[in-house]
Order: C-alpha cells, then sequence, then structure tokens
C-alpha cells in the first residue's frame, strides 16, 4: 500500500511511519492548523472528525439484486408517485385552489391514474392561509372528504414550552417522513415550499440539501410531495420563471407553471417538466368559480374553487411574454361586426382585417378581447365558419349544497384566488 505525503512524494505507508510518525492532533488543533493555512491530508480529517464506526463506506449492490418494476403515476403521464413535483406561478393565479383540486381528485380515486379507484389521505402545509377561515372552507368547496385531509405541522420543544410550528427543511424531513408512514399518505402538499427551507433558496446547495432528501421521503414511501411557489417577474423563458434556485427545477421530477390569460379571462396549466412520460403538448384551462359554503359556526363564505375547461393550446411561456393586444384592432373588429349585423364569414373577416393593416393573428387575439367577445363556430351543418358576437350568459351562484342557480349552469361566476 502506498501514501502520497507532503514532502516525500510516493513512499511505501511502512516507510512513512518509520521516517514521520503520526502524530495525534485534537479537534482544536485540527481546526488552528487549517486556519493557518496547513494542509491537511483527507485521510486525517476524517480520522480526527468522525470515530471509526461512523466514518462513510461504499455501497455497491449490483444490478442483478434489484427488481425492475414499471414507474406508477398519481396524475397519468404528468405526476409520477414516488417524487417531487412543483407548481409554480404569479400570485393569484389559484395554483393553491388547483393543488386542492387535484387532491381532492385523487382523495377520492377519481384522478386518471394508478390509484384510480383508490381512496388516498392528503397531508397539507399552509404557510399562509389560516385553516379556520380559508383552508376548510375551500375544502368544503371542493368536496373534500375532511377524516382524510390532514393538516400537517410539527410539535416542537423550545425552553420546556411544547407548540406546534410549521416544519423547516431539511431538518424536519424525518418528521414528515413519519407522519407519511403513521397516515399512509400518498399525497403531501408544501405551500409555499419556500418558506418551509431554512437557508437562502437561491443558493443549489441550500436547495438540493432540502429537496434531495424529500426526494428520498417519497421514493421510500411511494408517495408525491408537491412543493408550491412563485414566478420572478418579467418575460422570458417561462422554465426560468420559477423563484430561488435552478435546482428547484432539476430536483422535481414534474414541474406546472401557472399564468392567467388576460384575454380569455381564464387560467392556463402548462407542464414544462416530466422525466417518466410523454405528457403532450396541450395546457390545461380553468377558471376560479366562486363558492357559498357554509361554515361550521353557521356563517356563509365565498370561496373559490376549480371549474375545469379542459385542455388548451395557449401555453403560460406564451401568456408571460405576450405583446398586449392594442386597443385599434379590438375597436375595429367590434365595429367590423356591427356594421355586419353581427355575423360575418371569416375568410372575409381575416381579408378585411388584412386590408386595415392587422394580421390573422392580431384579430384571433383581439376576438377574446372584444365585449362581448366575438367567436368563430360553424353556421349550420353546411355553412362555412363565420365571426359572431358570443351571447352574454347568465351569472350562476353556488348553494351550499353544490346546487346551480341561474339560467346558466355551464358559466359559473369567477374570482380571484383570495390571496
Amino acid at each position: 500500500m502506498f501514501k502520497l505525503t507532503r514532502d516525500r512524494g510516493m513512499v511505501p505507508a511502512t516507510a512513512q511511519a518509520e521516517v514521520d510518525p503520526p502524530k495525534e492532533r485534537t479537534t482544536a488543533e485540527m481546526h488552528k492548523a487549517k486556519r493557518n493555512g496547513e494542509r491537511l491530508m483527507p485521510d486525517n480529517v476524517t480520522k480526527l472528525l468522525l470515530p471509526e464506526n461512523q466514518r462513510p463506506r461504499a455501497v455497491v449492490q449490483f444490478a442483478s439484486d434489484i427488481r425492475s418494476r414499471r414507474q406508477k403515476f398519481l396524475w397519468r403521464d404528468r405526476m409520477p408517485l414516488g417524487a417531487v413535483a412543483l407548481f409554480a406561478g404569479r400570485g393569484g393565479v389559484g395554483k393553491s385552489t388547483f393543488a386542492i383540486w387535484l387532491a381532492v381528485e385523487a382523495q377520492h380515486g377519481r384522478l386518471d391514474g394508478d390509484l384510480e379507484g383508490h381512496k388516498i389521505t392528503v397531508l397539507y402545509v399552509s404557510v399562509e392561509d389560516h385553516w379556520e377561515t380559508q383552508m376548510k372552507p375551500r375544502l368544503t368547496a371542493a368536496g373534500a372528504d375532511m377524516t382524510t385531509f390532514g393538516k400537517l405541522t410539527v410539535e416542537s420543544t423550545v425552553d420546556a414550552a411544547t407548540g406546534e410550528r410549521i416544519p423547516l427543511l431539511p431538518e424536519d424531513t424525518e418528521a414528515i417522513r413519519d407522519a407519511i408512514v403513521q397516515t399512509g399518505a400518498r399525497l403531501v402538499i408544501l405551500d409555499p415550499i419556500t418558506s418551509t427551507i431554512n437557508g437562502d433558496d437561491h443558493k443549489r446547495e441550500v436547495v438540493r440539501a432540502v429537496l434531495d432528501p424529500l426526494a428520498k421521503v417519497a421514493a421510500e414511501t411511494d408517495c408525491v410531495v408537491i412543493g408550491i411557489m412563485h414566478f420572478n417577474k418579467g418575460g422570458g423563458a417561462a422554465s426560468d420563471k420559477v423563484s430561488g434556485s435552478h435546482a428547484y427545477r432539476d430536483a422535481a421530477r414534474a414541474l406546472m407553471l401557472f399564468a392567467k390569460d388576460e384575454e380569455s379571462g381564464h387560467v392556463v396549466m402548462t407542464q414544462d417538466k416530466g422525466n417518466y412520460a410523454d405528457f403532450g403538448e396541450m395546457s390545461i384551462e380553468y377558471d376560479l368559480a366562486d363558492t357559498v359554503v357554509e361554515l361550521d359556526d353557521g356563517d356563509l363564505a365565498h370561496v373559490a374553487r376549480v371549474h375545469m375547461l379542459g385542455e388548451t393550446s395557449t401555453s403560460v411561456g406564451e401568456i408571460i411574454n405576450r405583446t398586449p393586444v392594442s386597443d385599434e384592432v379590438v375597436q375595429w373588429l367590434t365595429d367590423y361586426l356591427r356594421e355586419n349585423d353581427g355575423v360575418v364569414l371569416v375568410e372575409q373577416g381575416e381579408r378585411d382585417g388584412k386590408k386595415a393593416g392587422f394580421s390573422v393573428h392580431q384579430l384571433k387575439r383581439a376576438r377574446r378581447r372584444c365585449r362581448p367577445q366575438v367567436v368563430s363556430k360553424k353556421d349550420g351543418m353546411r355553412g362555412g365558419w363565420v365571426w359572431r358576437f358570443a351571447e352574454e350568459s347568465a351569472k350562476s351562484a353556488v348553494t351550499p349544497d353544490g346546487a346551480l342557480l341561474g339560467d346558466s349552469a355551464s358559466e359559473p361566476r369567477t374570482l380571484q384566488e383570495p390571496r
């Protein structure tokens, strides 16, 4: 065996011991030597800092001893089980409300995936919203099973006083793991995850020190951990808008981005990353519907719930980088339809719009901003496509028992998420 020494190069370990016998140093002496600029050999540092039974050791497991299996999904092709996923977007777009919708769908076994048909337990860390006034009313609106939707906190003792607090990561990772094991939870939501991190989350090493152990817990328990976070301001690549270090995106196995489309009034969710399946190119579109719920104290409250609209080709990246449609094209299109009794063939409208100096893309986006909106519809079975003003839909109210009142149950009243 050979050792590398500072002055003598590569010499046999036995000869080194004869000419330069090792000196035992205390930990304090070792730190003093480092402050003085002395280089210490890695084996000496390890020997001084850790007892023999605590030193790191390499572990090798051959592939022949590993049993392969299919990757399973909580949400088919979008959200893998045993992994960390992230929801990111600007404030007020309903990320938390969407997370609750997803959790309740999974809770009742309605979410398309490998747990469809199986009821699950959900654990939720809410840093910014009170459970009594915000969380439980939202859960009521979403139709949650309150017996299997848990508020997750950590109990700690400081100066002989015991109390509950929000989990701090990575210190409380094992406490979260214990809660998952004890309840059998398959979904944990940290809202927002940035408020649980003990350190500067703009530093890669801080984020990895949190997400890597959390991913290990998710893998060991076959649970999904969703972290909710915010966007940075401005435009640019949508995947680069996640606040904090880029290590967030690197560590997550699924990343969902959220933005409100001001032209349509709908919220759009685009999946930006999915490591284990082809999740497709289409985004998901939804509204935040105003829902009246009856509270435990007998009072009533208005809260938001997700009203799913389906798939859309509009992406979050397109929305945050979109150049605003000018009022000029909106006014031209509105006047143009009124001059033609509210109905015009699409081909004719595009030709006339081009003569007026507007592109097809500008006209398409302007249709959504017109009031009333201009929709494109097939004119009968054999007719062509036409532009026409959309009919005004009646406002709907939602009663505590979930019934819809008004002339149109398909067009619920919408509002911003209350935060």
